[in-house]
């Protein structure tokens, strides 16, 4: 009632008087878009309404009976975009209305613009160019609030519509509507109320009302039909005494039809290196951890799908990636859906991912490694000694290995007993995890792995490690499961979701932040950058919550705690939680101390604080190569960093630390440990004590981690995005809006070349060992918080 008398006062200040001939056409094809009207977007009244036009959609609207003049329609829209021709034809003339428009805004506030023109008879039909500007409100669920101008180009005639649209239940079920029309020329002025209803008493089905002030009354329905909608409405004007029909069909990329919708299989090809962001060109192989989570997850709950049919060949991904994926398989297969999944020559990653699903199928060919696991690494000092490479190392504490690959041959006692105890939690779980999950006694898989080692495919399937031996493209892989017509790609997920007009109201927007690599500067992590970032988010309103994805074994102290920093100041404005995914020791424990909250997987690396020194000089390779220096010097230390520059790698020191410059050294270390203790205490809120008994550079899996307090919960990306959904107070029905960043950049870092063996089943590339080389030779007799180099876990 107060929208209704706020209008009717700006209509008297407008005028009214008699009808005559009007430029701007009159809202007849249009049927409440913005009221809620499941098929108005096609037609756009507002503008600004375009941009709830996801997914894309074509209407046509046609005659049916009882007019004598035939009005057609056509309309298509892409997310942000629309485009409509209407055309009017009567005895005598007949005329073409195009309209174009665009809309940009956050749902909540929306603006638009449109442009229109006609053809044909124009003059009979008093046609000219116009221009439109739209706004939406939509501050909630239920409310709906729009404004739109309309101005003609050749003539002083102006039109605005008012729209309100309430939606009781705070859903599209029903959705009671009321519109004003005020329209202004050289010759007339007028003004019309609109009120109309949406009502969806079944799935699929609608009810449509409107009932104008001037005498004219529609009425229709519209059923939804697998990709499609059908309608009519029936429009009778008082004012002639004219009945007349309007059929219409919508082909839009959603389903509501009332027949089954529980066909479909999701095809989930995993083929390459599944990282966190892909670059923008030559990176076509490269599948992003939330890409591949996300399918899952939209598989889950589209109602048109009945399960999802995974393919792990040559599949590339970390223990903590393979985790977190099989967890939102089984997840899927919780909610009532089947899961396929398909093995060719499979290690412990693909098998282990494949025992979430309900039917594992094997190449005839295929080979199924369950060797077991082992950790290990390289031993460089002899090498350095033949060469002529001295190395000095101070650590803090015990367990602090990262140099120990520069001045040992072989594991230390504390180093072997921290692996040892991390490949005991890593086996067992893996283990009992697919013992479950197949019906086989764990100790029957301990002598399966330690007997028969190497299966191949008819074995597997004796054994009962699998269920089928066939090809891919065979219709045996799916025999009992589905039809190979029902298989679809994942852009189906897309064209059959609910569509966006659906939900009023702004959606809340949660910023994926992934810090991943080395801590360095500006690269690695990109400390700079990423703390920009950080700054940038904490202060933008629009972003509810923040997640940091750390994936780092540390590196320079420096860029670490710029970077943790950066995260504690945006920890101030709003939640930030911290997901820890294959690494998050030292440097990246440092990053994850100050989130809300930390979420780990049972197979991350993780803890490890304390700090580590190498001091790496020449002792012999410079005279070896013939290569002599000379200088000058004031100050008794100055010529510590003074030596032969190596290509690629910096300068090889002259000396060694002597016994004065050691035991400084020795200092600085003892207060970086004493800071990574206090830090840590604080970010955590621990006791000292307690961070102490934990620390010494000791690393701990993520089971580990969370029974010591390190970290809180075992989980994946998607959970640390549900954590910080619930400390933001976004409510879990409420769609959200990710935000990845940084920027990916422009061209591949992991270029595909021979590397070594992490974690299970990662390839590290050549890119990212020389990564690492950089940042030691760059932090050479600088503190660091780094894990040791290339920890192999071998298993495949």
């Amino acid at each position: 009632m107060l929208l209704r008398v706020v209008l009717s006062i700006a209509v008297f200040l407008w005028g009214h008087a008699a009808a005559a001939p009007l430029t701007i056409p009159a809202d007849r094809a249009r049927w409440l878009y913005d009221a809620g009207d499941p098929a108005g977007v096609n037609w756009f009244h507002n503008p600004a309404a375009l941009t709830y036009a996801d997914p894309p959609s074509l209407a046509c609207s046609f005659p049916l009976s009882g007019s004598d003049v035939e009005r057609w329609g056509v309309a298509a829209t892409l997310p942000g975009t629309g485009f409509s021709v209407l055309q009017e034809r009567g005895a005598f003339a007949g005329i073409t209305d195009y309209r174009i428009g665009a809309g940009v805004g956050n749902r909540g506030w929306n603006v638009g613009c449109a442009y229109a023109w006609s053809t044909g008879d124009t003059g009979a039909y008093h046609r000219t160019e116009r221009a439109e500007l739209g706004i939406l409100s939509r501050p909630g669920r239920a409310l709906s609030l729009g404004l739109t101008g309309l101005a003609s180009l050749r003539v002083p005639e102006w039109q605005v519509v008012a729209d309100l649209g309430i939606r009781p239940f705070r859903t599209a079920s029903l959705t009671l509507a009321a519109r004003y029309i005020a329209h202004r020329g050289e010759e007339a002025q007028r003004g019309e109320w609109v009120s109309g209803i949406t009502w969806e008493p079944l799935r699929g089905i609608w009810l449509l009302a409107e009932v104008r002030d001037s005498g004219e009354v529609r009425a229709g329905t519209q059923i939804g039909v697998g990709g499609a909608a059908v309608g009519a409405r029936t429009v009778y004007d008082s004012t002639v005494s004219n009945l007349h029909s309007i059929g219409s069909v919508i082909l839009r990329g959603w389903d509501r039809s009332l027949a089954d919708r529980r066909r479909k299989f999701v095809t989930l090809d995993l083929q390459g290196e599944i990282a966190y962001r892909p670059a923008f060109l030559f990176d076509r192989n490269t599948r992003t951890l939330r890409q591949v989570l996300h399918t899952i997850e939209d598989a889950r709950d589209n109602e048109t799908i009945a399960g999802i049919v995974v393919n792990t060949s040559g599949m590339q991904a970390d223990a903590a990636s393979v985790w977190e994926i099989r967890e939102r398989l089984a997840a899927l297969r919780d909610a009532g859906k089947t899961v396929v999944v398909y093995l060719d020559e499979s290690g412990i990653t693909q098998w282990y991912l494949s025992s979430a699903a309900d039917r594992v199928v094997m190449h005839p060919l295929g080979i199924l490694d369950i060797r077991g696991v082992a950790i290990g690494r390289f031993y460089l000092k002899h090498a350095l000694d033949k060469i002529g490479v001295g190395f000095q190392e101070i650590r803090y504490r015990r367990y602090k290995s990262a140099v120990e690959t520069f001045s040992r041959e072989r594991m230390s006692d504390e180093d072997r007993e921290q692996w040892d105890v991390y490949l005991d939690t890593f086996y067992a779980r893996v283990r009992d995890d697919i013992a479950a999950a197949r019906g086989i006694p764990a100790h029957r898989l301990d002598t399966m792995i330690n007997e028969r080692k190497i299966l191949t495919a008819p074995e597997a399937l004796q054994e009962r490690l699998v269920d089928a031996v066939a090809v891919w493209e065979s219709t045996e892989t799916l025999a009992g499961i589905c039809r190979r017509e029902d298989l679809v790609q994942p852009l189906h997920l897309s064209l059959t979701r609910l569509p966006a007009e659906r939900r009023w109201g702004p959606v809340p927007t949660i910023a994926v932040v992934y810090a991943a690599g080395v801590c360095a500067m500006d690269y690695g992590i990109n400390a700079r950058r990423l703390a920009t970032v950080l700054d940038e988010l904490a202060g933008n309103p629009l972003v509810a919550a923040v997640v940091v994805r750390v994936d780092s074994p540390g590196g320079s102290a420096l860029a670490a705690d710029v970077a943790a920093e950066a995260i504690r100041r945006c920890r101030e404005a709003k939640p930030v939680v911290v997901s820890q995914g294959a690494l998050a020791a030292s440097g990246g424990y440092w990053l994850s101390m100050y989130g809300d909250g930390i979420v780990t997987s049972p197979f991350t690396i993780t803890g490890s604080i304390g700090v580590i020194y190498g001091w790496a000089y020449n002792r012999g390779l410079r005279e070896k190569l013939g290569v002599t220096t000379d200088m000058v010097k004031r100050g008794e230390s100055a010529d510590l960093e003074l030596g032969m520059p190596l290509p690629l790698l910096g300068t090889l020191p002259d000396r060694p630390l002597n016994a004065q410059e050691f035991k400084r050294v020795d200092a600085l270390m003892a207060s970086a440990y004493d800071m990574f203790l206090d830090r840590v205490a604080a970010g955590r809120s621990l006791e000292r004590s307690v961070v102490e008994a934990v620390a010494e550079g000791r690393i701990w899996s993520g089971v580990d981690a969370v029974e010591r307090g390190l970290c809180d919960t075992l989980g994946g990306l998607h959970d640390a995005i549900e954590m910080a959904r619930e400390r933001a107070g976004i409510p879990p029905d409420r769609p959200l809006h990710i935000v990845e960043l940084p920027v990916p950049e422009l061209f591949p870092r992991r270029w595909p070349l021979p590397g070594l063996d992490i974690t299970m089943g990662t390839s590290r590339s050549a890119a990212g060992i020389l990564e690492s080389l950089r940042l030691r030779v760059e932090y050479n007799g600088k503190p660091l918080l780094m894990l040791p180099d290339a920890p192999s876990l071998s298993g495949r």
